[in-house]
């Protein structure tokens, strides 16, 4: 077995290790030579390449499963270049299987409600409706070609490198807790474990949702891990006035509320949480 990781950033680092200690063959695609240098001293095989020009798209070995973690396009709301990239695979050449690393952002707004991979897309920032677009063209080409495909639909990772320290220390305000919308995470380590279960698994099919299944509110895990590290609790105002406040990519997170089901990937990737709770990742932390 062989499989490549396509935009082999945090994440696709720790998949790869999990792959690699496992005896299965791991082939790396990146755009930065730096990040190829440094890859391959880890015996990832990294190739330099630019998803965005079409002589890259067939960076994989016949019959070896893809994962899928380059970001879309940083404007508009679809997605060329796995476009691109789907265009250009040779039927010889097929993948055994693909995985796409996509958002719970596809969701939007559902007013707090709990959402599994039943609830209906609605995508209200353009990020989320990149991805949207990546999703759909994949699962066409892959009923078309009849290859098997994983969506994950990740919720906000968090964990080493990824605490918001410098905004907490910045003192930027957090929504009071009563108007202060939900949100949902999942620790970098139980999402890499989710990426191989789904690359693994023959079980593993169609759209999964990857979180904790314990959400909260954004404004509580900025406070939970200022306390942590031992910063100044932040100050909490309405959301009136955050939107007056903050940016609008991050107001953009703050109106959004859904709290997400994690059943399906607990049963169909058969992964045992190594953090089930942001407490449980914060009561490791030697700070």
């Amino acid at each position: 077995m062989q499989v490549t990781i396509i935009g082999c950033g945090d994440i696709g680092e720790r998949v790869a290790k999990i792959l690699l200690a496992q005896k299965i063959a791991v082939n790396t695609l990146v755009r930065r030579s730096t990040r190829a240098e440094y890859l391959n001293k880890l015996n990832f095989n990294a190739t330099k390449a630019d998803l965005d020009q079409e002589d890259s798209a067939q960076i994989f070995d016949k019959g070896a499963k893809v994962i899928w973690f380059s970001p879309p396009p940083s404007t508009g709301c679809k997605d060329h270049r796995i476009r691109r990239w789907l265009k250009n695979i040779e039927s010889k050449q097929l993948p055994e299987k693909i995985v796409y690393i996509s958002t719970s952002g596809v969701y939007g707004d559902c007013s707090g409600a709990w959402v599994d991979e039943l609830t209906p897309v609605n995508p209200q920032a353009d990020r989320s409706k990149r991805r949207l677009d990546a999703e759909q063209q994949l699962v066409t080409w892959c009923k078309q070609q009849q290859v098997p495909y994983v969506i994950l639909r990740v919720a906000g990772i968090y964990g080493e490198g990824r605490w918001p320290l410098e905004r907490i220390r910045r003192g930027n305000p957090v929504v009071k807790k009563d108007e202060a919308a939900f949100s949902n995470r999942i620790h970098q380590d139980d999402l890499a474990q989710a990426c191989v279960a789904a690359l693994l698994r023959d079980e593993a099919q169609g759209v999964i949702n990857v979180s904790d299944g314990q959400p909260s509110t954004m404004s509580d895990y900025f406070q939970q891990i200022a306390k942590v590290f031992s910063l100044p609790a932040l100050e909490e105002i309405t959301l009136q006035q955050a939107k007056q406040q903050l940016s609008p990519a991050m107001i953009s997170y703050l109106t959004e509320s859904r709290r997400i089901d994690n059943r399906k990937m607990l049963k169909l990737l058969e992964i045992r949480l190594k953090y089930p709770t942001l407490e449980a990742a914060l009561a490791t932390m030697k700070v």
